[in-house]
């Protein structure tokens, strides 16, 4: 299930055709996204889910319009999520956060959003980052194991 997009059609200029083009260019804008996009209430209920949103997460959107979207939110990062949904409620937009996402099979995904609050709601962009945060992860671990065993090496006095 998605939602139709549609532009105002009484704008004094727009030709019915053209505002019918329009409208279906952004409608296909939204259902071919990579990118995760989604329109938020500022009580923190989702109105609206791209498909990229089951494609990443497995779960259906009717089901994630229905769950609370903190539920899917790991434990851990629940309260500085809390705290940015917040700063959109107070009208600043977020940047670059990173939460980490339950999924379908019960994994978790990294998500880093961008979200901006406008007319009541919370529009939002968010990229699936698990692999790039786990190569990250994998080589602060790896700079750290290095320097650990260069240090044993050293000779003691």
């Amino acid at each position: 299930m998605h939602a139709q997009i549609t532009q105002d059609a009484s704008a004094p200029d727009a030709a019915p055709s053209a505002v019918s083009d329009h409208a279906e260019q952004v409608q296909a804008l939204f259902d071919l996204a990579r990118d995760m996009l989604c329109v938020a209430r500022l009580d923190g209920s989702v109105a609206l889910l791209n498909p990229a949103w089951e494609a990443v997460t497995g779960h259906t959107t009717e089901a994630m319009l229905a769950t609370p979207f903190l539920d899917y939110i790991h434990p851990e990062d629940r309260e500085t999520f809390r705290e940015q949904f917040a700063g959109l409620r107070d009208g600043h937009p977020v940047e670059h956060y990173a939460v980490r996402f339950r999924c379908a099979d019960r994994t978790y995904r990294w998500l880093r959003f961008n979200a901006t609050p406008a007319q009541g709601f919370a529009y939002a962009v968010a990229r699936d980052i698990t692999e790039k945060h786990e190569a990250d992860q994998d080589r602060k671990s790896t700079r750290l194991n290095s320097s650990h065993v260069a240090l044993s090496r050293m000779p003691s006095s």
